[in-house]
């Protein structure tokens, strides 16, 4: 009821990214190679629905998969992020238009309430979707060749360590590693640190609060003293995907 009164208001991102923060998190820690006990193990079953994509709804289950389940996963958890940037950007350059189309003041502040509540929504959307799509990326090479681990049998080809009847060599396989290597460098390393900067450089020059209608999205969930928590976190999560994911493999 209050999303539909007040809008998608900076309290109800704030809860919305928190939750999914700590499941997304308290996933991350039962992927560790540990004996957890049965109970816990069962009554956190619904955990993998908060990656959003195909382990939400497990399609395997239900019918047989014309591709293999990796390139499923892959494709599900990386390219809606895309979507969604693409999406809030033509959304926000309409937006953009109309706000210099407005002749009146009130109008304008208006357009650029609802132009901001867009920026923060995407903001909620690529913050939640972040994390499953970079454990995709990073798990992609997950080769034997690339860990050079000693969990396979066979050591005369580069095993895909996640689904060990396929080979990193196959060419569909060499193409989601140069997209992921993409992915990897603009999205999960540079966009966090870019953030982290920019924030920075506001902060210290006062230009928070100044700058808080047009820019906000990126720290307006925090406060002065922890406005850079929103990249810390994603980058958190990146080296929580490394620690639970491709480490044990090594």
């Amino acid at each position: 009821m209050a999303t539909i009164v007040h809008g998608f208001t900076v309290s109800l991102a704030t809860k919305v990214k928190q939750l999914g923060h700590f499941l997304q998190f308290l996933l991350l820690s039962l992927k560790m190679r540990l004996d957890w006990p049965s109970l816990i193990a069962q009554s956190l079953v619904f955990l993998p629905s908060v990656d959003l994509n195909s382990h939400t709804f497990i399609p395997e289950c239900f019918f047989e998969l014309p591709i293999r389940q990796f390139y499923l996963h892959w494709t599900t958890a990386v390219v809606p992020v895309l979507v969604v940037a693409l999406l809030a950007h033509i959304l926000d350059k309409f937006m953009k238009r109309k706000i210099g189309r407005a002749r009146k003041e009130e109008e304008r502040k208006l357009r650029w309430r609802c132009r901001g509540q867009v920026r923060r929504c995407a903001m909620t959307v690529f913050v939640l979707m972040f994390s499953p799509a970079a454990a995709m990326i990073i798990r992609a090479f997950a080769c034997q060749y690339t860990l050079s681990t000693d969990v396979v049998l066979d050591h005369t080809d580069n095993i895909f360590l996640y689904d060990q009847q396929h080979t990193c060599s196959e060419m569909p396989f060499q193409i989601i590693q140069a997209l992921s290597l993409l992915y990897l460098v603009l999205v999960v390393i540079l966009l966090p640190l870019g953030l982290l900067f920019w924030i920075l450089r506001l902060r210290k020059f006062n230009l928070l609060k100044q700058n808080l209608a047009t820019q906000g999205w990126m720290y307006e969930s925090y406060r002065r003293r922890f406005c850079v928590l929103e990249p810390v976190v994603m980058m958190r999560k990146v080296l929580s995907v490394l620690l639970t994911d491709l480490y044990p493999l090594q």
